[in-house]
């Protein structure tokens, strides 16, 4: 069996849609099947792959067609140098992704630096919809490029997966060179990750989704939450849906042998936004420090996607008095986040939305860190039967705060919390078990062999 993965490209910080990619096609070829991990944007890190595998060689043009699938990165740039605005062949250094010559491209345009600098949601949207609509030419060549280079591999791809939404054009265009070929796509948030985006913005995009989307044969969510959520989003029926669950990558953090005890340490990792949360942590944060009067730390890493409301979160710190018990990180790396788990008492991210794939939780519980979560969406379904940590109404900021304090009343409470997370992840989102819900999808359809 041949497999194409389409996936964000390299950069800083990671995604978790090339991490996933690279999981599942990795998998995949541990089971004897040839895999091609296709990066959209910018050339992977190698240190994405194991160090010392023939796959860790990265690869700055298309491989030849007649090269073996395998899962490395092509980096074939659907949007390669100054061709779609907001992107660039850069190495995955976060510095330069503020260059002035990038901004020239598209004034306007940031990804947020390591210094939290503004994001401009409007030219993101314009992004997005110059990837998915007609009217723009270069996007249109290249995304006509794209679906001319996945037509002509040799042999065939027995599917084409995309972790991107914004190829869903190519996909489409796919689907009219070759239609026997099943085409499928992972989501997660739904209309969430529309959020972001101004009304007219908005609706524009959905159009152009739900005009791409009847090309794909197979909607991949996380969860029944994410699944019907997509089928609202792209006006699909429950039929052409699947689940496949959320998974860690293949280099599961070790666990943590001893908890950080003094002082407790209470750890936020994800995008600096009001969808994230941070604003009712804090609160949480000051309840437990003074009202509860309790000696305790706060840790918050992550990309600041939203530069005023991460300013107005540092100055209701130091109104508060709190300046000297929180310390932020910025973006980590993914070593960074390994090193940042390991020193949790607990983790928290009391997020306002159903989270996508919940990621950040699983990294976490695998790292034996109990964990502190809204009671939605895929998170609710991977702490199922209270296994790894605690699940709260994300606007209870009292329960919150009474929550920390009993974790650190009891600590072997939270020991055990650690331990029976750490062991549910690793028996029921493990890597093989997300490859075997995506083989029982591709055994749908008869032309894989399968």
């Amino acid at each position: 069996m041949r497999i194409v993965f389409l996936m964000p490209g390299g950069g800083f910080p990671p995604l978790g849609a090339r991490t996933r990619g690279l999981t599942l096609a990795r998998g995949l070829a541990a089971r004897g099947h040839d895999a091609l991990a296709v990066p959209l944007y910018a050339p992977f890190d190698p240190g994405d792959l194991e160090e010392g595998s023939p796959e860790a060689l990265p690869q700055t043009t298309p491989p030849p067609l007649a090269t073996p699938y395998r899962p490395a990165s092509s980096g074939l740039g659907l949007a390669s140098p100054a061709d779609i605005p907001g992107h660039m062949r850069v190495e995955p250094v976060h510095m330069e992704f503020n260059s002035p010559a990038w901004r020239r491209v598209w004034p306007g345009w940031r990804l947020p630096g390591p210094d939290g600098k503004k994001r401009n949601a409007s030219a993101e949207a314009r992004r997005a919809i110059c990837c998915l609509s007609d009217g723009y030419r270069r996007p249109a060549v290249l995304a006509d490029r794209l679906a001319a280079w996945l037509a002509s591999l040799l042999p065939r791809p027995d599917a084409v997966i995309t972790l991107d939404p914004l190829s869903f054009r190519a996909l489409s265009l796919l689907r009219g060179r070759c239609p026997d070929i099943p085409l499928m796509a992972f989501t997660g948030d739904g209309e969430t990750g529309l959020r972001r985006y101004r009304p007219p913005e908005r609706t524009t995009i959905r159009r152009l989704l739900r005009a791409h989307a009847g090309s794909i044969d197979r909607v991949l969510a996380p969860g029944a939450l994410a699944a019907q959520c997509a089928s609202e989003l792209l006006g699909l029926p429950a039929g052409r849906l699947r689940l496949v669950r959320p998974t860690l990558g293949y280099r599961t953090p070790p666990p943590v042998e001893q908890r950080l005890r003094n002082p407790f340490t209470i750890g936020y990792l994800s995008a600096i936004s009001p969808d994230g949360g941070l604003d009712r942590l804090a609160r949480a944060f000051h309840q437990l420090v003074s009202g509860l009067e309790r000696d305790a730390r706060l840790w918050i890493a992550g990309p600041v996607l939203d530069y005023s409301y991460w300013k107005s979160i540092r100055q209701w710190f130091h109104r508060a008095g709190l300046l000297d018990w929180v310390t932020f990180f910025g973006a980590l790396d993914a070593e960074g986040e390994r090193k940042f788990y390991r020193r949790l008492s607990v983790f928290a991210v009391p997020s306002n939305h159903p989270e996508a794939w919940g990621g950040v939780f699983l990294e976490a519980m695998a790292a034996g860190v109990p964990v502190a979560a809204p009671g939605v969406g895929v998170v609710a379904d991977i702490m199922r039967g209270a296994a790894g940590g605690v699940l709260l109404p994300p606007d209870a900021i009292s329960l919150w705060a009474e929550t920390f304090a009993l974790l650190m009343d009891e600590p072997a409470t939270a020991d055990n919390l650690g331990r029976r997370g750490r062991a549910r992840v690793l028996r029921h989102h493990a890597p093989d078990a997300a490859v075997d819900d995506l083989i029982s999808v591709l055994r749908e359809f008869p032309g894989t062999g399968l």
